[in-house]
């Protein structure tokens, strides 16, 4: 029993001496990544997710989900120190002024100072050290050149597929909603949203404006203010809604209102718009900004990929997946 507790504080001694921390899940020259920052990590893009599409992240699925998420997710938070650290070497004979400045130019695209502040919390961030970022991606992307006529030319010529514009459906709608709000609050019943919208019909029937009847009555908040006016192509709204769509003539309205998962719609078709190749004058300035970002991420891309190489990295999540750290 004695060689056994003297074992013990043997090892109770290395662990303090070698600061052995099982919480840690990576460090980066020495700085740790802890379980629970990943794990804040991990709840951030759940919950992005959760609200971008509507569903939950739950059941016998979830943890295998999450599992799988978060060795990208940790190698993304090395990559996020790693830049971090070289931020703040970089910038260290920044002034006050231009800290500042980098800062105030941030803050203005967030519509109030709440929302900037969570801004920094998901991404972890102090204002100092998101202006140190910032003046990097300055410095290291100085010398990219922005592309030329001549390449935004080319791009034009070799990738035309991209280019085309499908067929699509000018129409005009109005929609009386049994679409639940945020608060699961549902303004009509199913009865009573279909005997609003066949009123709304013997109204269109009996000579009244489509478009100003939409402005009326439409409950559709994207599309009321304009006279219901709306532009898709196929593919782009829910079957039933396209189907009518498209089972229509110009001018045309259909007789009997229809029902999507948001409502019953009367739907009138204004005008097809023909498929047709856009000119390189109508997207060169699109090409252009696409090129130059794509070369200010490569060249950031391969800087990052430098910093890497001589960087002392180890990656607890890699090591036990696929047996191997970089020292």
């Amino acid at each position: 029993m004695r060689k056994i507790r003297i074992s013990l504080f043997l090892l109770l001694g290395v662990l303090l001496l070698t600061g052995c921390n099982t919480n840690v899940v990576a460090t980066v020259n020495g700085e740790e990544i802890t379980q629970q920052q990943l794990d804040k990590r991990v709840s951030i893009v759940k919950d992005y997710y959760e609200k971008q599409y509507g569903q939950k992240i739950e059941g016998q699925d979830a943890q295998k989900l999450i599992d799988n998420m978060k060795p990208g997710l940790l190698d993304e938070m090395i990559s996020d120190t790693l830049k971090r650290q070289e931020a703040r070497k970089v910038g260290k004979d920044m002034t006050d002024q231009q800290i500042q400045e980098k800062i105030d130019g941030v803050k203005k695209q967030f519509p109030n100072e709440e929302a900037f502040k969570n801004f920094l919390a998901q991404q972890d961030l102090t204002e100092k050290d998101m202006a140190y970022m910032l003046n990097l991606q300055d410095v290291v992307l100085k010398d990219v050149k922005a592309p030329t006529e001549e390449e935004v030319q080319e791009y034009y010529d070799q990738n035309k597929e991209q280019f085309k514009t499908a067929e699509q459906y000018e129409v005009r709608h109005i929609l009386i909603s049994t679409d639940p709000d945020d608060a699961g609050n549902v303004k009509h019943t199913e009865a009573e949203a279909e005997k609003l919208a066949v009123q709304v019909l013997a109204d269109i029937k009996n000579g009244k404006d489509f478009a100003a009847l939409a402005r009326e009555k439409s409950e559709d908040l994207g599309s009321k203010d304009n006279g219901g006016l709306y532009t898709f192509k196929k593919g782009d709204t829910v079957p039933e809604f396209e189907k009518a769509a498209l089972a229509l003539k110009p001018g045309e309205y259909t007789r009997e209102p229809v029902k999507t998962q948001f409502g019953y719609h009367i739907i009138k078709l204004e005008k097809l718009i023909p498929a047709r190749d856009q000119s390189f004058a109508e997207v060169k300035d699109g090409i252009k900004q696409q090129l130059d970002q794509e070369a200010k991420k490569n060249k950031f891309n391969a800087y990052l990929e430098d910093l890497k190489k001589k960087a002392k990295i180890t990656n607890k999540l890699a090591e036990t997946g696929d047996n191997k750290s970089k020292d």
